[in-house]
C-alpha cells in the first residue's frame, strides 16, 4: 500500500486553509464597505425627510389658502369693476392667466 506524504496533506490542508481566510477577510472588507454605503444612504435620506418636512405644506392646507386667495381676489374685482384696468388685471390674476 502507498501512504500519501504527510507534506502533501500539510501542503493541501494550509492551501485550503489561505483560501477560507482569504475569502473571509474579502467578506469581512465587503461586509463594512456596504454597511457604510447603507450608513450613508440612511443619513441622507433622514436629510431628505427634514427639508421636505420644513419646506412642504400639507394638501388640504394648501387648497384652503388657495381658495381664500381666490375669494378675496373676487372680492376685489367686485370692488373695483368701475376701474377697467385694474379690473382686467384683477381678472386675469383670478383666473389664472387662463383667459376664461
Amino acid at each position: 500500500m502507498n501512504s500519501v506524504p504527510w507534506g502533501a496533506i500539510g501542503a493541501i490542508g494550509g492551501t485550503l486553509v489561505a483560501i477560507i481566510a482569504v475569502i473571509l477577510g474579502a467578506q469581512r472588507y465587503n461586509e463594512d464597505k456596504r454597511s457604510r454605503i447603507y450608513k450613508r444612504l440612511d443619513e441622507y435620506k433622514e436629510g431628505v425627510k427634514k427639508e421636505m418636512k420644513r419646506d412642504y405644506s400639507r394638501k388640504d392646507i394648501c387648497i384652503l389658502k388657495h381658495d381664500q386667495v381666490d375669494k378675496r381676489l373676487e372680492k376685489i374685482e367686485a370692488q373695483t369693476a368701475l376701474l377697467p384696468d385694474i379690473a382686467a388685471q384683477l381678472k386675469i390674476l383670478v383666473t389664472n392667466g387662463s383667459g376664461g
